[in-house]
């Protein structure tokens, strides 16, 4: 995914909402929306919980007045905070998290690893992912 603004009916979408909403969100669904979860969430996508998950994160951090460089980092981590489900072998979400080369997969994957483009930045998202465990 491009960090560069795209013309959005004649004028620039730069705002994080905007480029979720246009670029990362309809990778969640074509990714995951045929697959279905099971248990307490039976009846609902992956696409639906992680969509969900991104959307809460994008409003309570624009409401907490976060930095653009934070919102980023947790909407990240929110896109993919479930690793287990994305891990074919279905292993944990903290040794999934642990494991560099796999949450840096994901994270391209999904259309967000420039937003994790330091190594503060990854392992901020890393523990945000773990604590999810």
């Amino acid at each position: 995914m491009s960090e560069q603004p795209v013309l959005l009916l004649g004028r620039k979408r730069n705002s994080l909402a905007e480029r979720y909403y246009a670029d990362i969100r309809p990778q969640l669904y074509h990714r995951f929306g045929l697959k279905y979860q099971y248990g307490v969430r039976t009846g609902r996508t992956l696409a639906e919980h992680l969509d969900s998950a991104a959307q809460l994160v994008l409003t309570v951090s624009h409401l907490a007045a976060l930095d653009e460089m934070k919102r980023q980092v947790l909407v990240a981590a929110a896109v993919v905070h479930d690793l287990n489900k994305l891990d074919p072998q279905e292993r944990s979400v903290k040794t999934l998290a642990r494991d560099p080369e796999f949450l840096r997969s994901q994270l391209y994957e999904a259309g967000v690893l420039t937003w994790v483009d330091t190594p503060e930045k990854m392992e901020l998202a890393r523990r945000l992912i773990e604590r999810h465990s």
